[in-house]
């Protein structure tokens, strides 16, 4: 009788993190965010993820052997970085 939901949001607007990733293209609002869990929890989805474009990376990285998902969430960390660090100057 236990349900489960992976929830991935993608990056979340807030004043928490704010300061780290100023300017990422992507923002999802907090009552979006808000909006799309509830949505999903509400139709018992075992993967809520959003943006739409967050979502789809998400479930094709899944289905990949953990070394490649390892791999490719690294090169997806470094083009955060190099993006947040890009606007920051």
């Amino acid at each position: 009788g236990i349900e489960i939901s992976v929830i991935c949001p993608g990056v979340v607007q807030s004043p928490m993190t704010e300061h780290f990733y100023r300017n990422v293209p992507g923002w999802t609002t907090v009552d979006y965010a808000v909006k799309r869990i509830q949505h999903g929890l509400e139709r018992n989805q075992g993967h809520i993820a959003f943006p739409p474009h967050f979502h789809y990376i998400t479930r094709w990285v899944s289905g990949l052997p953990e070394g490649l998902q390892d791999y490719f969430m690294s090169i997806y960390k470094v083009r955060t970085r190099r993006s947040k660090n890009s606007t920051s100057n």
